[in-house]
């Protein structure tokens, strides 16, 4: 991810730009970002190790 640091002079120029640059990305850019997100989450929280619960259920027959 590019690391770029901007100077606003109020709080309002600088929720512009921030939604100017979210509404100039592309879908699939967004999603990349998203991702990264879900899985530095998963690293911190360790909810990404446990993977899926296995559930089985046995059925008599008749």
């Amino acid at each position: 991810m590019e690391k770029v640091i901007q100077k606003y002079n109020s709080f309002e120029d600088a929720d512009k730009a921030e939604v100017h640059f979210w509404k100039n990305l592309e879908p699939r850019r967004k999603l990349e970002i998203l991702e990264e997100i879900r899985l530095r989450y998963m690293e911190i929280t360790g909810e990404g190790k446990q993977g899926f619960q296995r559930v089985y259920r046995i059925v008599k027959q008749k």
